[in-house]
């Protein structure tokens, strides 16, 4: 059947890939709606600029917050992404699985090269 999602029944059958999708989910639901409070209901979007923006950047923690929530919806996406690859076309699986990886990783290279070099 196309489109049920099967979950593990005994704990042996949870994988560590299945353990990091939930803790990932759980992080991204504290953070993201943080983010969205912070960016649009704090901050006007329509009132967005390149001086606000740098303002948010300017001091340790927002930086360190957008990277990490970046770097965790990356994973979980990858995850998930693998996962549903996995079982939706097994016989592809092996050569879409390391392009999903590498393009999750080019992606957090460059978000990452972005938030270290934004001034």
């Amino acid at each position: 059947m196309v489109g049920t999602v099967t979950q593990p029944t005994a704990a042996a059958d949870r994988t560590l890939g299945w353990v990091l999708v939930r803790v990932t989910a759980l992080f991204l639901a504290v953070l993201l709606p943080v983010q969205f409070v912070v960016v649009v209901v704090s901050g006007d979007v329509g009132r967005t600029t390149f001086a606000t923006v740098s303002e948010r950047f300017s001091g340790p923690w927002w930086p360190a917050l957008e990277w990490i929530t970046l770097v965790l919806a990356l994973v979980h996406g990858t995850l998930v992404l693998r996962d549903r690859l996995g079982r939706r076309w097994p016989t592809r699986a092996p050569v879409a699985r390391p392009v999903v990886t590498g393009a999750a990783v080019a992606l957090g290279l460059g978000a990452t090269w972005g938030i270290l070099t934004f001034t």
